[in-house]
Protein backbone atom coordinates (compact mmCIF):
# COMPACT_ATOMS: atom_id res chain seq x y z
CA UNK A 1 0.00 0.00 0.00
CA UNK A 2 1.54 2.85 -1.06
CA UNK A 3 3.22 4.95 1.69
CA UNK A 4 1.94 2.65 4.28
CA UNK A 5 4.11 0.15 5.73
CA UNK A 6 1.92 -2.21 7.73
CA UNK A 7 2.88 -4.64 10.85
CA UNK A 8 2.31 -7.96 10.18
CA UNK A 9 0.71 -9.67 13.28
CA UNK A 10 -0.46 -12.70 12.33
CA UNK A 11 0.91 -16.00 9.63
CA UNK A 12 -2.46 -18.38 9.15
CA UNK A 13 -4.05 -17.32 12.36
CA UNK A 14 -0.95 -17.49 14.40
CA UNK A 15 -0.06 -14.64 16.44
CA UNK A 16 3.66 -13.74 15.43
CA UNK A 17 5.86 -11.38 17.13
CA UNK A 18 5.21 -8.61 14.81
CA UNK A 19 7.33 -6.69 12.44
CA UNK A 20 7.29 -4.67 9.65
CA UNK A 21 7.18 -4.76 6.03
CA UNK A 22 5.71 -2.89 2.96
CA UNK A 23 4.67 -5.99 1.04
CA UNK A 24 3.93 -9.36 1.58
CA UNK A 25 4.38 -12.34 -0.47
CA UNK A 26 1.03 -14.85 -0.40
CA UNK A 27 0.32 -18.18 -1.49
CA UNK A 28 -2.77 -19.57 -2.32
CA UNK A 29 -4.55 -20.95 0.94
CA UNK A 30 -2.14 -18.28 3.51
CA UNK A 31 -3.43 -15.55 5.47
CA UNK A 32 -1.88 -12.85 7.10
CA UNK A 33 -3.48 -10.17 9.71
CA UNK A 34 -2.21 -6.38 9.56
CA UNK A 35 -2.40 -2.88 11.19
CA UNK A 36 -2.20 -0.15 8.47
CA UNK A 37 -1.82 3.73 10.38
CA UNK A 38 -3.46 5.66 7.90
CA UNK A 39 -1.50 8.84 9.70
CA UNK A 40 -0.07 10.13 5.72
CA UNK A 41 -1.27 13.08 3.71
CA UNK A 42 -4.95 13.21 3.02
CA UNK A 43 -5.50 11.96 -0.50
CA UNK A 44 -5.67 8.77 -2.91
CA UNK A 45 -3.08 5.67 -2.67
CA UNK A 46 -2.53 2.65 -4.46
CA UNK A 47 -3.16 -0.57 -2.58
CA UNK A 48 -0.82 -2.75 -4.95
CA UNK A 49 -1.08 -6.48 -6.11
CA UNK A 50 1.20 -8.35 -8.30
CA UNK A 51 0.96 -12.08 -9.74
CA UNK A 52 3.76 -14.21 -9.22
CA UNK A 53 5.10 -14.49 -12.13
CA UNK A 54 7.68 -16.81 -10.73
CA UNK A 55 4.87 -19.63 -10.55
CA UNK A 56 3.87 -19.00 -14.36
CA UNK A 57 2.76 -17.03 -16.71
CA UNK A 58 0.04 -14.29 -16.27
CA UNK A 59 -1.36 -12.26 -18.99
CA UNK A 60 -2.29 -9.42 -17.21
CA UNK A 61 1.32 -8.13 -16.07
CA UNK A 62 2.84 -5.59 -18.76
CA UNK A 63 -0.10 -4.17 -19.87
CA UNK A 64 0.43 -1.17 -17.00
CA UNK A 65 -2.84 -2.22 -15.09
CA UNK A 66 -2.63 -1.49 -11.40
CA UNK A 67 -4.33 -4.74 -10.14
CA UNK A 68 -5.86 -4.19 -6.46
CA UNK A 69 -7.89 -1.26 -4.70
CA UNK A 70 -7.42 2.30 -3.64
CA UNK A 71 -6.86 3.66 0.09
CA UNK A 72 -9.27 6.77 0.10
CA UNK A 73 -8.92 9.61 2.90
CA UNK A 74 -11.79 10.93 4.11
CA UNK A 75 -11.21 14.74 2.30
CA UNK A 76 -9.56 13.71 -0.87
CA UNK A 77 -11.00 13.87 -4.19
CA UNK A 78 -12.49 10.99 -6.06
CA UNK A 79 -9.38 10.47 -9.10
CA UNK A 80 -7.20 7.92 -9.10
CA UNK A 81 -4.01 8.15 -7.16
CA UNK A 82 -0.78 9.08 -8.11
CA UNK A 83 1.06 7.74 -5.22
CA UNK A 84 3.84 5.50 -6.32
CA UNK A 85 4.91 2.37 -4.80
CA UNK A 86 7.47 -0.19 -4.15
CA UNK A 87 8.73 -2.51 -6.95
CA UNK A 88 6.98 -5.67 -6.13
CA UNK A 89 8.21 -8.85 -5.86
CA UNK A 90 7.23 -11.46 -8.13
CA UNK A 91 9.30 -14.85 -6.57
CA UNK A 92 6.71 -17.89 -5.82
CA UNK A 93 8.41 -18.43 -2.10
CA UNK A 94 7.16 -17.57 1.30
CA UNK A 95 7.92 -14.95 3.43
CA UNK A 96 11.15 -16.16 5.35
CA UNK A 97 10.32 -17.84 8.52
CA UNK A 98 12.87 -15.37 10.57
CA UNK A 99 9.72 -12.76 10.31
CA UNK A 100 7.08 -15.55 11.37
CA UNK A 101 8.54 -16.21 14.66
CA UNK A 102 5.44 -17.29 17.16
CA UNK A 103 4.00 -14.79 19.46
CA UNK A 104 3.90 -17.93 22.28
CA UNK A 105 7.12 -19.89 22.02
CA UNK A 106 6.89 -23.92 21.61
CA UNK A 107 9.90 -26.26 20.85
CA UNK A 108 10.05 -29.25 18.74
CA UNK A 109 11.63 -32.29 20.17
CA UNK A 110 15.14 -32.82 17.15
CA UNK A 111 15.17 -36.33 18.44
CA UNK A 112 11.89 -36.95 15.67
CA UNK A 113 14.71 -36.67 12.84
CA UNK A 114 15.63 -40.15 13.11
CA UNK A 115 12.16 -41.07 11.98
CA UNK A 116 10.58 -38.84 9.41
CA UNK A 117 8.06 -39.97 7.21
CA UNK A 118 9.07 -39.02 3.76
CA UNK A 119 6.48 -38.46 1.10
CA UNK A 120 7.74 -37.61 -2.73
CA UNK A 121 5.70 -35.58 -4.50
CA UNK A 122 6.10 -36.62 -8.31
CA UNK A 123 3.64 -36.83 -11.41
CA UNK A 124 2.84 -39.04 -14.18
CA UNK A 125 2.44 -38.18 -18.21
CA UNK A 126 0.23 -40.95 -19.63
CA UNK A 127 0.45 -41.67 -22.99
CA UNK A 128 -2.75 -42.56 -23.70
CA UNK A 129 -3.51 -39.08 -23.55
CA UNK A 130 -1.25 -37.10 -25.45
CA UNK A 131 1.42 -37.10 -22.57
CA UNK A 132 -1.03 -35.19 -20.38
CA UNK A 133 0.56 -35.24 -16.42
CA UNK A 134 -1.15 -35.11 -13.07
CA UNK A 135 1.06 -34.30 -9.90
CA UNK A 136 0.80 -37.62 -7.39
CA UNK A 137 2.08 -38.13 -3.78
CA UNK A 138 4.31 -41.38 -3.66
CA UNK A 139 3.01 -42.32 -6.58
CA UNK A 140 -0.84 -42.33 -6.22
CA UNK A 141 -3.35 -39.83 -6.96
CA UNK A 142 -5.49 -39.31 -3.90
CA UNK A 143 -9.25 -40.22 -5.26
CA UNK A 144 -12.15 -40.12 -2.35
CA UNK A 145 -15.06 -42.11 -2.57
CA UNK A 146 -17.54 -40.42 -1.77
CA UNK A 147 -19.66 -43.45 -0.37
CA UNK A 148 -16.92 -44.65 1.85
CA UNK A 149 -15.26 -41.70 4.26
CA UNK A 150 -11.72 -42.53 5.44
CA UNK A 151 -13.40 -41.56 9.45
CA UNK A 152 -16.49 -43.55 9.18
CA UNK A 153 -14.20 -46.50 7.74
CA UNK A 154 -12.47 -46.36 11.25
CA UNK A 155 -15.24 -45.54 13.53
CA UNK A 156 -16.60 -48.87 11.96
CA UNK A 157 -13.40 -50.69 13.39
CA UNK A 158 -11.54 -51.21 9.85
CA UNK A 159 -8.74 -49.93 8.36
CA UNK A 160 -9.41 -51.10 4.88
CA UNK A 161 -9.60 -47.78 2.86
CA UNK A 162 -9.38 -48.65 -0.52
CA UNK A 163 -7.48 -47.56 -3.74
CA UNK A 164 -5.80 -44.27 -3.70
CA UNK A 165 -7.32 -42.78 -0.29
CA UNK A 166 -3.50 -42.18 0.13
CA UNK A 167 -3.85 -42.74 4.28
CA UNK A 168 -0.35 -42.31 5.93
CA UNK A 169 -1.16 -43.90 9.31
CA UNK A 170 1.77 -43.35 11.69
CA UNK A 171 0.13 -41.26 14.03
CA UNK A 172 -1.21 -43.25 16.72
CA UNK A 173 0.79 -42.27 19.81
CA UNK A 174 -1.05 -39.87 21.85
CA UNK A 175 0.82 -36.28 21.74
CA UNK A 176 3.97 -37.92 20.33
CA UNK A 177 5.60 -36.01 17.50
CA UNK A 178 5.81 -36.54 13.91
CA UNK A 179 8.14 -35.12 11.25
CA UNK A 180 6.76 -35.41 7.71
CA UNK A 181 9.59 -34.97 4.82
CA UNK A 182 7.83 -34.18 1.25
CA UNK A 183 10.21 -33.82 -1.05
CA UNK A 184 9.92 -32.97 -4.59
CA UNK A 185 11.12 -35.62 -7.22
CA UNK A 186 8.94 -34.31 -10.30
CA UNK A 187 11.25 -33.37 -13.64
CA UNK A 188 8.56 -30.20 -13.81
CA UNK A 189 9.80 -27.86 -10.94
CA UNK A 190 7.08 -25.97 -10.14
CA UNK A 191 5.98 -24.73 -5.95
CA UNK A 192 3.43 -26.34 -4.16
CA UNK A 193 1.45 -24.41 -1.48
CA UNK A 194 0.40 -27.25 0.61
CA UNK A 195 -2.49 -26.78 3.18
CA UNK A 196 -2.68 -29.29 6.51
CA UNK A 197 -6.32 -29.25 7.80
CA UNK A 198 -6.78 -30.20 11.64
CA UNK A 199 -3.54 -28.71 12.77
CA UNK A 200 -0.58 -26.07 12.46
CA UNK A 201 2.44 -27.39 11.04
CA UNK A 202 5.96 -26.26 12.92
CA UNK A 203 8.46 -25.59 9.61
CA UNK A 204 11.82 -27.01 10.84
CA UNK A 205 13.81 -26.69 7.68
CA UNK A 206 12.72 -26.02 3.86
CA UNK A 207 15.20 -26.01 0.91
CA UNK A 208 16.09 -26.69 -2.41
CA UNK A 209 17.74 -30.19 -3.69
CA UNK A 210 17.36 -32.96 -1.49
CA UNK A 211 17.36 -32.80 1.73
CA UNK A 212 20.43 -34.96 3.54
CA UNK A 213 18.80 -36.16 6.43
CA UNK A 214 20.78 -34.40 8.85
CA UNK A 215 20.00 -31.88 11.54
CA UNK A 216 22.39 -28.86 9.88
CA UNK A 217 20.40 -25.53 9.15
CA UNK A 218 17.09 -27.01 10.39
CA UNK A 219 15.36 -24.99 13.00
CA UNK A 220 13.57 -26.45 16.41
CA UNK A 221 13.21 -23.75 19.00
CA UNK A 222 10.38 -22.03 18.18
CA UNK A 223 9.71 -22.54 14.36
CA UNK A 224 7.50 -21.12 12.35
CA UNK A 225 3.80 -22.55 12.63
CA UNK A 226 1.36 -22.00 9.87
CA UNK A 227 -1.43 -24.47 8.12
CA UNK A 228 -0.05 -23.60 4.47
CA UNK A 229 3.40 -23.52 3.08
CA UNK A 230 5.20 -23.67 -0.12
CA UNK A 231 7.20 -26.71 -1.41
CA UNK A 232 10.26 -25.25 -3.65
CA UNK A 233 10.37 -26.19 -6.49
CA UNK A 234 12.66 -28.91 -6.99
CA UNK A 235 12.96 -28.94 -2.77
CA UNK A 236 12.04 -30.29 -0.39
CA UNK A 237 9.71 -29.17 3.14
CA UNK A 238 10.07 -30.64 6.80
CA UNK A 239 6.96 -30.32 9.04
CA UNK A 240 6.58 -31.67 12.41
CA UNK A 241 3.46 -31.44 14.54
CA UNK A 242 2.21 -33.68 17.45
CA UNK A 243 -0.69 -36.40 17.55
CA UNK A 244 -2.80 -34.10 19.90
CA UNK A 245 -5.79 -33.85 17.70
CA UNK A 246 -7.21 -36.99 16.48
CA UNK A 247 -8.67 -37.56 13.10
CA UNK A 248 -8.43 -38.00 9.17
CA UNK A 249 -6.98 -34.67 8.24
CA UNK A 250 -6.12 -33.97 4.73
CA UNK A 251 -2.82 -32.06 3.22
CA UNK A 252 -3.05 -31.05 -0.58
CA UNK A 253 -1.77 -28.82 -3.10
CA UNK A 254 -3.79 -25.25 -2.44
CA UNK A 255 -3.63 -25.22 -6.36
CA UNK A 256 -7.44 -25.71 -7.15
CA UNK A 257 -7.00 -28.01 -10.40
CA UNK A 258 -3.80 -29.87 -8.55
CA UNK A 259 -6.53 -30.95 -5.80
CA UNK A 260 -8.57 -31.61 -8.84
CA UNK A 261 -6.05 -34.23 -10.14
CA UNK A 262 -5.40 -35.42 -6.96
CA UNK A 263 -2.53 -33.60 -5.22
CA UNK A 264 -3.50 -34.44 -1.77
CA UNK A 265 -3.00 -37.09 1.42
CA UNK A 266 -4.81 -38.29 4.18
CA UNK A 267 -2.93 -38.37 7.76
CA UNK A 268 -4.59 -41.56 10.14
CA UNK A 269 -4.35 -39.59 14.01
CA UNK A 270 -5.26 -41.91 16.92
CA UNK A 271 -7.35 -44.87 15.73
CA UNK A 272 -7.82 -46.10 18.94
CA UNK A 273 -8.83 -42.68 20.59
CA UNK A 274 -11.11 -42.92 17.62
CA UNK A 275 -13.11 -45.83 17.55
CA UNK A 276 -13.37 -45.51 21.28
CA UNK A 277 -15.91 -41.94 21.42
CA UNK A 278 -13.27 -39.65 21.86
CA UNK A 279 -15.12 -37.66 19.38
CA UNK A 280 -17.96 -37.96 20.84
CA UNK A 281 -21.94 -38.66 19.34
CA UNK A 282 -21.39 -39.66 15.75
CA UNK A 283 -24.49 -39.84 15.26
CA UNK A 284 -24.90 -37.02 12.99
CA UNK A 285 -22.15 -38.34 11.02
CA UNK A 286 -23.86 -41.53 10.41
CA UNK A 287 -26.48 -40.08 9.49
CA UNK A 288 -24.92 -37.80 6.74
CA UNK A 289 -23.40 -40.82 5.23
CA UNK A 290 -26.55 -43.04 5.11
CA UNK A 291 -28.60 -40.36 3.34
CA UNK A 292 -26.12 -39.66 0.72
CA UNK A 293 -25.66 -43.58 0.08
CA UNK A 294 -29.34 -43.38 -0.11
CA UNK A 295 -29.34 -40.45 -2.91
CA UNK A 296 -26.29 -41.99 -4.84
CA UNK A 297 -27.19 -45.16 -4.64
CA UNK A 298 -30.44 -44.93 -5.52
CA UNK A 299 -30.08 -44.50 -9.28
CA UNK A 300 -31.28 -40.88 -8.32
CA UNK A 301 -31.71 -39.16 -11.79
CA UNK A 302 -31.31 -35.31 -11.02
CA UNK A 303 -27.71 -35.87 -9.61
CA UNK A 304 -26.50 -32.58 -10.49
CA UNK A 305 -23.44 -34.56 -11.29
CA UNK A 306 -20.93 -37.57 -11.52
CA UNK A 307 -17.54 -37.80 -10.06
CA UNK A 308 -15.26 -36.68 -12.37
CA UNK A 309 -11.92 -35.70 -10.51
CA UNK A 310 -10.68 -36.19 -7.59
CA UNK A 311 -13.27 -35.52 -5.76
CA UNK A 312 -11.53 -33.67 -3.27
Amino acid sequence: MDGHPFTVITSDFVPIKPWVTDQLTLAIGQRYDVIISANQTVDNYWFRVMPGTGCGRNDIVGKGVTIGAILHYDGASNANPTSSGVTMRTACQDESTSNLVPFVPNQVPSDIVGSAGKMDLNHFQDPAQSNLFRWRIDGSPHIVNWNDPTLETILAGSQDFGPNSNVKAAMQTKDAWYLWWVQSTAAIKLPHPLHLHGHDFYIVGSGTGTWDGSTTGLNFNNPTRRDTATLPPGGYLLMAFPADNPGMWIMHCHIAWHASQGLSLQFGERYSDLQAGILGDTGVLKQGCDEWDGYWYDGNPNKPYNQTDSGI
